[in-house]
């Protein structure tokens, strides 16, 4: 039996004040599915909450730009001087993802995939269930992303 290791960046929780009432403040929602890459390590990637957008808030009066998944940014709108021009700083990029099995299926899930810049925090893990005893969230997701090549659920 052959053992597949993925490639796992944590992220931390975000500390909101109104906590969102999907995610608890998590900002993601707890599946996570599998993704080849070009090197032919499996990234263990997560999917953002649909309610927050995975800055974790309730009310969004205090996000910034960039706390969310579908804000927007132009090339060259780096946050830092030295922050990462591909991620703008973020570490990750937001990716969509959608079922297989639906043919006019529009994107349904928006997963966090980490960004290069973030390769010397990668965690190799043999079993997905080994995050949770991280107190990480855990893993819950569908076959249905092995379809459109997202890999098969972990």
């Amino acid at each position: 039996m052959t053992t597949t290791t993925y490639a796992y960046v944590p992220f931390p929780a975000p500390t909101p004040a109104d906590p969102c009432d999907t995610c608890g403040g998590q900002g993601v929602t707890g599946d996570r599915y599998e993704m080849p890459t070009d090197t032919g390590q499996r990234l263990l990637v997560e999917v953002f909450c649909p309610a927050c957008k995975g800055c974790g808030n309730g009310s969004h009066e205090q996000c910034k730009h960039g706390a969310h998944a579908d804000d927007e940014f132009e090339l060259g709108d780096v946050v830092a001087e030295d922050a990462c021009p591909s991620c703008d700083g973020r570490g990750w990029t937001p990716v969509p993802g959608w079922s297989a099995s639906d043919p006019g299926a529009v994107a349904v899930v928006l997963m966090r995939v980490p960004c290069g810049c973030t390769e010397g925090r990668a965690q190799l893990v043999d079993d997905p269930d080994e995050l949770e005893e991280r107190a990480l969230l855990g893993a819950s997701c569908s076959d249905e992303a092995n379809a459109q090549g997202w890999g098969s659920h972990v």
